[in-house]
């Protein structure tokens, strides 16, 4: 198999926390799902222009990305958005590629959901082992 593709559900992060202080209903919270291409050389998640229209993220930036047909754009980079797979969570940021483009799933997500591609099966689960935390020691 060349690509991983995976159901994941996107959602606006600040909706979300405004859905936790009250301040907005649960099903007001602006969300999509969609099928996604799991990258295993992009670092950042990719949402398509429609995908942004739906979600109505913020936009934080700009950035210089290399299409699949090797042209150099400049990209919105929108955030925070909620990304969901299965029942792994995490926040990041995104960024919004012309509608050809198919959805990334960008690695920093997949890492944050603490995720792994199996590669026996080629896809996408829990990573089994430990969180490892570092120890803070006292200075001496």
């Amino acid at each position: 198999m060349d690509s991983i593709h995976v159901e994941i559900e996107l959602i606006n992060a600040g909706d979300q926390a405004c859905v936790r202080r009250g301040h907005m209903r649960p099903v007001e919270a602006r969300n999509i799902s969609v099928n996604a291409c799991v990258a295993k050389k992009a670092l950042t998640t990719g949402i398509t222009e429609k995908i942004q229209q739906v979600l109505q993220l913020p936009v934080v930036g700009k950035q210089l990305v290399r299409l699949t047909n090797n042209e150099v754009m400049e990209c919105l980079k929108v955030g925070p958005l909620e990304v969901r797979f299965g029942e792994s969570l995490t926040i990041c940021s995104a960024l919004v590629l012309p509608d050809e483009e198919e959805p990334l799933l960008g690695l920093i997500a997949v890492w944050g959901m603490r995720l792994i591609i199996d590669p026996l099966t080629q896809q996408l689960i829990p990573d089994p082992r430990p969180l490892r935390l570092p120890t803070m020691r006292p200075a001496i």
